[in-house]
């Protein structure tokens, strides 16, 4: 996880930085692996739902 990974310098960064200088951190070292993970899911639940079809229909390539 992102926690166990955090460096002292990390750390200060997140403490004395912006507002959102955790969630940078989080989405930084988190990410690819989270997206990895879920995207192939995402994309079989909507494929199954008809989600995916529907978007994909001629009205809405019309209407792009």
């Amino acid at each position: 996880m992102a926690g166990k990974g955090l460096s002292i310098a990390d750390a200060i960064i997140i403490l004395m930085g912006t507002n959102n200088a955790a969630t940078r951190y989080l989405r930084r070292t988190t990410e690819t692996n989270l997206l990895s993970k879920f995207l192939p899911v995402v994309r079989q639940a909507t494929a199954q739902t008809g989600v995916t079809s529907a978007r994909n229909s001629p009205a809405d390539k019309a209407a792009e």
